[in-house]
């Protein structure tokens, strides 16, 4: 059999077969109707259906403050007595961690120890010890720079007072989004950017959608594999 015709009876062969059924647990996804723009209360409810779908809980505060009071409560009722943050200034919301610090939980910044270029086994030593310190808080919070209607998405920036760690190591990851953040697609929020944003155009940023999930075993999706399980977004009128 010459290599083309072979070719053609393999392409041939697949074409006769049935369509396969998609495996357990997963879904073909919907087409995605026009996301409402102009009618912040209609772009509201779309992002947090769009939550709903990527197993994301959500609440909703009228104003800042009782985002603040929000926030506290629920950490309080889960015990929680340690959380890893962004810094103070980096959050939409104004006196969230001298709150949660009148409640007796403890916030940490993380600011990893940096080894220079000359590197020694006792630097990464020392920031092995440090991660091994922290790993532990169960709790993760950060604001986010955009959040995009159409599919749930957050973006986040990461730079100074904003590590990377913070959504990364604990186990449960709480966003606060002002609801000005919230944009119908990923290509508005590009578009209305500034040139360069009064950025490094180095800069990093992460993609959130949903929490942290993997299928790579017999395409059965389990959460909280290479980050947090749980995903939870207060979106804040008024901000």
């Amino acid at each position: 059999m010459k290599p083309l015709e072979g070719r053609e009876t393999i392409l041939a062969r697949l074409a006769a077969l049935p369509e396969a059924a998609p495996p357990a647990g997963l879904t073909r996804p919907d087409v995605v109707a026009p996301v409402p723009d102009g009618d912040p209360a209609a772009l509201i409810e779309r992002f947090v259906q769009a939550l709903e779908r990527v197993q994301v809980t959500w609440q909703i505060a009228a104003s800042p403050v009782i985002a603040r009071l929000t926030l506290a409560t629920g950490l309080q009722e889960a015990g929680i007595k340690q959380a890893l943050s962004w810094a103070a200034g980096e959050l939409p919301v104004g006196g969230v961690l001298e709150a949660l610090e009148v409640l007796g939980i403890e916030i940490i910044t993380p600011t990893p120890p940096l080894a220079d270029i000359r590197l020694r086994p006792q630097d990464l030593e020392v920031r092995r010890r440090y991660l091994l310190g922290i790993e532990g808080i169960p709790v993760g919070l950060t604001g986010a720079d955009a959040a995009f209607a159409a599919t749930g998405t957050l973006a986040l920036r990461h730079g100074p007072g904003r590590p990377l760690l913070v959504h990364q190591l604990p186990r449960r990851h709480i966003v606060l989004l002002a609801a000005s953040q919230i944009y119908p697609t990923m290509e508005r929020w590009l578009a209305q950017r500034p040139a360069g944003a009064g950025q490094p155009t180095s800069q990093c940023i992460t993609l959130l959608t949903g929490p942290s999930r993997s299928a790579d075993i017999e395409v059965t999706p389990v959460f909280g594999v290479h980050g947090p399980g749980k995903l939870h977004v207060i979106v804040v009128q008024g901000q």
